[in-house]
């Protein structure tokens, strides 16, 4: 995932959210979600400065 979101791109972008739609999936059967939204809060803040990016994260909140 992090190698998607360092294209810088769209496509990297869409790809590193579906990747994060599917992991969420997961969890969400595993119950596991605590972790997960830590996790998704690291990659909002090593990720903050890619706007369109965020934009997508923003979807899981």
């Amino acid at each position: 995932m992090e190698t998607e979101i360092e294209r810088r791109n769209a496509s990297g972008y869409n790809k590193a959210a579906s990747l994060l739609a599917d992991l969420k999936t997961i969890v969400e059967q595993n119950g596991g979600t605590a972790d997960f939204i830590r996790r998704l809060h690291s990659i909002h803040e090593r990720h903050a400065q890619k706007g369109r990016f965020i934009d997508r994260l923003n979807a899981f909140d």
